[in-house]
């Protein structure tokens, strides 16, 4: 028996939680003879307030997720483990960030006053436990602001949200290169993936293996940028993700707007 998070599990349940870990962010291993204050220690040591708060919601998940188990009988799931988590991790992010954005009928979206000549695109994930495929969405706006196009397609994600959020990320980047647009900034409200993009270290995940073709990707642009936003700037990407479930196949919409977002968007 282990000692993990205060709770007492087999061997089996050990090795899932440290593949979880290994997948959820870049965060120090859990060695089978470590307690929790010391793994904890090494976690809070040196990071930023993002990847605390992603350890610490992906604790809650793991610690709920045993209790379901133990109380209820409830399979342990890992992917929704992972799932649980990263909606604390995305939650509480919302609450402690304050990007700066533009009000859009309402909703706040973010727009990027910086960039020139280039385009601003926002991206988002969705999955559904009973499925095993995601949904990935991607709405483009210029460098003014004005909305420019907007895409959706499901992706094989294998009911992980991480590994979605990078497919989603990838699916932009690959239509933005076909689209010849050479200037991008980028937006996921998933910190997770954001920070893995910015990343040097190795990650051999099947999230790691989308993020270095993300960053391969990023050869085919003048400028390309990652950035992280709250879920209550994301509000159009995120609309749209989730529709894509109840489409008979991919979408593209060009100057035009997809039905779902219309009443989201301020049209003159």
């Amino acid at each position: 028996m282990f000692s993990v998070y205060g709770v007492e599990m087999n061997k089996n349940i050990y090795v899932i939680v440290t593949v979880l870990w290994d997948s959820f962010c870049d965060l120090p291993s859990i060695q089978s003879n470590d307690d929790f204050a010391a793994w904890l220690s090494k976690v809070i040591e040196g990071r930023n307030d993002e990847a605390i708060r992603a350890c610490m919601a992906l604790c809650w998940s793991i610690w709920k997720s045993r209790n379901d188990l133990l109380w209820n009988t409830k399979p342990w799931t890992p992917s929704e483990v992972v799932r649980r988590a990263v909606l604390l991790a995305e939650e509480w992010n919302t609450l402690f960030a304050a990007p700066g954005n533009l009000l859009i009928n309402g909703s706040e979206h973010a727009i990027d006053p910086g960039i020139n000549d280039g385009v601003i695109i926002h991206v988002d994930a969705a999955v559904f436990s009973d499925r095993e495929e995601g949904y990935v969405s991607a709405v483009v706006h210029g460098s003014d602001g004005g909305y420019l196009a907007a895409r959706n397609c499901s992706v094989r994600s294998l009911r992980n949200p991480i590994l979605a959020e990078a497919m989603a990320v990838k699916e932009a980047l690959s239509w933005a290169k076909d689209r010849g647009w050479h200037k991008v900034v980028l937006y996921s409200d998933c910190q997770l993936v954001c920070n893995l993009l910015k990343s040097s270290l190795p990650n051999n995940s099947y999230v790691g293996c989308i993020v270095r073709d993300c960053v391969s990707l990023k050869r085919y642009f003048v400028d390309v940028s990652f950035h992280y936003i709250a879920r209550s700037a994301n509000t159009l990407a995120h609309v749209l993700a989730r529709a894509t479930a109840s489409q008979s196949g991919p979408g593209v919409w060009f100057s035009s707007f997809p039905n779902c977002i219309q009443h989201l968007l301020l049209v003159n």
